[in-house]
C-alpha cells in the first residue's frame, strides 16, 4: 500500500483542517462498491477478471478478503452491482444483471451466518431486458431490487419492484411507476436505521422519491416529487444524515445540449418536504465535459455534504474524479484525481462511518484508490460497543476523539491500566490472552489540553468458545467404503481438553490431541440418514459442536489433492494466495461439478464450484491467517456429493 499525496485544502482563520489523505489500495479491480454499517465496519465489494471479492476496510487498508463462490465470470450490465448491508453488518446483499447471458435476469447474491447464496430475483424472457439493478436489505431482512425492464420495439421502460422476505419467494409488486411511462435510472438505498428509500426519474425529467419503514413494501408507500429547477434531473444517490436528514444527488441538467451540474436536495425524515435544488458544483459545466453517471453523497448534516462523481473528457475516457465537497454551507470544488481508469459502468463509491467519508476509484493502475477523511469524533470510546461479544488474543480498543482537544488516552480493563496512546487514532491492541472469561468493564481516562480529563466506560462479554469443524464431510453428502473422518479443532488460549466424536448418537472416539481423524467403515451401513457429530471442549467449560447428516450412495472424492499456501511480496506488492490441485476419481460414473470448501478458524465455507473439466483452484487469502484447510468434493448428475478429499495449508513466508 502506497501513500500518494496529502490534501491541503485552504480555509479560513481559526476553523481546523481535518485530516484527508489519498491511499491506493494496492487492490486490482474493475468495478467496486461499499457501505457502511451502523457498527462503523465498511463493507466492500469489488470485482477482478470477472470474479468477486469481498472484505472489509480498515485503517485504508482491505482485509479479511474472500472471494464469491459460485458465481462465475460475470459481466456486469448497466450498471455496475451494488451492495447493501444489514445494519447490524451480519448480512451482505447484492445484485447485477450479466451481459453474457442475455441480460434478461436480476442475480442476488448475499451472505449470511451459513456463508454465501446465489438465488435469482426475477427474470424475462428474451425479448426484454433488465438494467440499472439495485437492492437494499431493510433491518427485518427483507430484500427490496429496483431496476428498468424495456421491452424490444416499445418505448414503454416501467420501474420495477421485486420483494423478498427473508427466506421466501421472490414476489414482483406493483410498478413504483405507471406501466406506460419511460422510467429511466432507478436507484435504492438502506440507512442505518434499517429503512429503504428509492428514487427514479420519468422521461428524464422530474425525479420521485419512496420510503418504507424496515419490514414494509416500498409499492404501498406514496410518491414524491423532488422539486426540479432546470430542465431534467436524473441518475440520484440517497445518504441518511445522523440528524435523521435524507439527502439526494443527482444530475442536473439547464437544458437540452446545454449545461449540466450536480444537484443536491434534502428533507427531514419527519415531513419528507424536500427543499428547492441546489447546485453543488461551483463550475457549471458544459455537456461537451461529459460527466460520468450518478453523482455519489454522504453528509453529515444540511451544511456539511460530500457529493463525488466521475468527468469524462471524452466518451469512454475517464481523466477526472471530482468532489463537491460544502463545508459549513459552502460548496467547494476539489479535483480528487485527473489521471483515473474508471470502466464505462463504474463511477466513485462512497460511505461514511461514525468519524470518517471514504471515496474510492479505479486508478490508472487499475488498482482501488480512496481518499479518506475524517469528518467527526465523539467523546468516549468508539470500539467495542457497550454489550460487545469480542475474542481475543487482541482486542482493538479504540476512543475516537479529537487530537485538537485530546493530548493522551489511557485505556483500562476492570481498573486495571492496559495501555496509553498519544496520537490519532488513540487505540491499543488489549492483549486478552490471560483473561477470564465472561464481563469485564472497560473504560478510559482522556486527558484534555486545557488540563482537564475526560471519562467512558462500556461492559463487554469475552467470549472466546473453541474452534471445530468437520472437515471432509458436507451435510447431506454421501458416504461409501472406507471413510477418514478428518477434524478440525483448536483454542486460542490453548485451553483445548478433548474433542469428542459421535455417529448416530453413539460415542466412537475421544480425543485429547492432534490429529482428529477417525476411520469409519461404512460397508454394511443400513440405508438413510446417518448423523455425525464432534464436540470440543475447553477448561473453561465452553464448547463447540459442529454435525452433519449424511447418506450412503457410490460417489466418490478426487485423487492426489495438493495445495500450496504462500506469501508473495514485493515493493509495490503483497499477496498470500492458496492454490489447490486434483484429479478425476475414475470410480465416479458421472460428475456434474467439484465443491472446495474453506475452513479457517473452524468456520467451513463453500469458496467455488468448479466445472468437471477443472482441476485447479487459487484465491487470494486474507493476510491475517496462517493456517486453514480445504476439502474438495465431487457432485454427480444426480446431485450427490461425496466426501471431500483434504489439505491442510500452513503458509509458506
Amino acid at each position: 500500500m502506497k501513500l500518494i499525496h496529502t490534501l491541503l485544502i485552504l480555509v479560513f482563520l481559526f476553523v481546523s483542517v481535518p485530516a484527508q489523505e489519498i491511499i491506493d489500495l494496492g487492490v486490482e479491480a474493475d468495478y467496486y462498491e461499499m457501505q457502511a454499517d451502523a457498527k462503523n465496519v465498511i463493507h466492500v465489494l469489488w470485482s477482478r477478471k470477472g470474479s468477486w471479492f469481498y472484505g472489509q476496510l480498515k485503517n485504508n487498508e482491505i482485509i479479511n478478503t474472500e472471494a464469491i463462490p459460485g458465481l462465475g465470470y460475470v459481466a456486469v450490465n448497466k450498471f455496475r452491482p451494488r451492495v447493501s448491508v444489514m445494519p447490524d453488518g451480519s448480512e451482505v446483499h447484492f445484485c447485477y444483471t450479466n451481459k453474457d447471458t442475455g441480460a434478461n435476469t436480476i442475480t442476488h447474491a448475499y451472505k449470511d451466518t451459513s456463508g454465501w447464496h446465489i438465488k435469482t430475483a426475477y427474470k424475462a424472457d428474451f425479448s426484454r431486458l433488465v438494467q440499472y439493478p439495485g437492492m437494499a436489505v431493510d433491518g427485518q431482512g427483507v430484500a427490496h431490487f429496483t431496476f428498468v425492464r424495456f421491452s424490444y420495439g416499445s418505448n414503454t421502460i416501467p420501474t420495477m419492484y421485486v420483494r423478498r422476505a427473508p427466506g421466501g419467494a421472490y414476489i414482483q409488486m406493483d410498478y413504483l411507476s405507471p406501466k406506460e411511462y419511460r422510467n429511466i435510472w432507478p436507484d435504492i438505498y438502506n440507512d442505518k436505521n434499517g429503512n429503504v428509500h428509492a428514487t427514479w426519474s420519468i422521461n428524464k425529467l422530474t425525479l420521485h422519491y419512496r420510503f418504507a419503514e424496515a419490514g414494509g413494501d416500498l409499492s404501498q408507500s406514496t410518491t414524491i416529487d423532488i422539486p426540479r429547477k432546470n430542465y431534467y434531473n436524473r441518475q440520484s444517490d440517497m445518504f441518511l444524515d445522523a440528524e435523521n436528514n435524507i439527502h439526494i444527488s443527482y444530475l442536473a441538467y439547464e437544458k437540452p445540449g446545454s449545461r449540466i451540474n450536480q444537484g443536491h436536495s434534502y428533507s427531514s425524515m419527519d415531513d419528507l418536504d424536500f427543499t428547492e435544488t441546489e447546485y453543488c458544483n461551483p463550475e457549471l459545466i458544459k455537456m461537451e465535459s461529459h460527466y460520468h453517471d450518478d453523482p455519489v453523497i454522504a453528509a453529515l448534516n444540511p451544511d456539511n455534504v460530500y457529493i463525488s462523481w466521475a468527468r469524462e473528457s471524452a466518451p469512454k475516457q475517464i481523466t477526472k474524479v471530482d468532489l463537491a465537497k460544502k463545508t459549513d454551507g459552502v460548496w467547494n470544488l476539489i479535483h480528487l484525481d485527473t489521471n483515473s481508469l474508471l470502466k464505462s459502468e463504474s463511477k466513485p463509491a462512497i460511505a461514511m462511518s461514525r468519524s470518517k467519508v471514504h471515496i474510492m476509484w479505479r486508478s490508472d493502475k487499475k488498482t482501488m484508490k480512496v481518499y479518506t477523511e475524517t469528518v467527526g469524533y465523539g467523546d468516549g470510546i468508539s470500539s467495542p460497543a457497550d454489550g460487545d461479544n469480542v475474542c481475543g488474543p487482541l482486542v482493538d480498543f479504540e476512543a475516537n476523539m479529537d487530537p485538537e482537544e485530546i493530548s493522551s488516552v489511557e485505556f483500562f480493563v476492570d481498573g486495571e491500566s492496559v495501555g496509553t496512546s498519544d496520537t490519532e487514532p488513540f487505540s491499543i491492541q488489549w492483549d486478552a490472552t490471560d483473561e477470564t472469561l465472561g464481563q469485564h468493564a472497560l473504560s478510559i481516562k482522556a486527558s484534555k489540553t486545557d488540563g482537564s480529563t475526560l471519562e467512558d466506560s462500556i461492559t463487554i462479554t469475552l467470549n472466546c468458545p473453541p474452534e471445530l469443524s468437520i472437515i471432509n464431510l458436507v451435510d447431506g453428502g454421501c458416504v461409501s467404503g472406507t471413510v477418514d473422518i478428518q477434524l478440525y479443532a483448536n483454542d486460542d488460549r490453548d485451553e483445548l481438553t478433548k474433542v469428542e466424536l459421535f455417529i448416530d448418537s453413539n460415542l466412537v472416539s475421544t480425543f485429547t490431541s492432534a490429529p482428529y481423524s477417525y476411520i469409519w467403515n461404512t460397508d454394511g451401513l443400513s440405508e438413510g440418514n446417518h448423523s455425525v457429530k464432534a464436540i470440543a471442549y475447553e477448561a473453561s467449560g465452553q464448547t463447540t459442536t459442529d454435525s452433519v447428516t449424511v447418506k450412503t450412495c457410490p460417489v466418490y472424492q478426487p485423487l492426489n489433492l495438493t495445495g500450496d499456501f504462500s506469501l508473495k511480496q514485493t515493493i509495490f506488492f503483497r499477496e498470500s494466495s492458496a492454490v489447490l490441485n486434483w484429479e478425476a476419481n475414475p470410480s465416479n460414473a458421472s460428475v456434474a461439478e467439484y465443491r472446495i470448501y474453506r475452513i479457517v478458524k473452524g468456520i467451513k465455507e463453500l469458496a467455488m464450484t468448479a466445472d468437471p473439466g477443472t482441476f485447479t483452484f487459487k484465491e487470494v487469502v486474507d493476510d491475517s491467517v496462517e493456517v486453514l484447510a480445504y476439502a474438495v468434493t465431487t457432485v454427480d448428475n444426480s446431485g450427490n456429493e461425496s466426501t471431500g478429499a483434504f489439505v491442510i495449508l500452513e503458509k509458506i513466508q
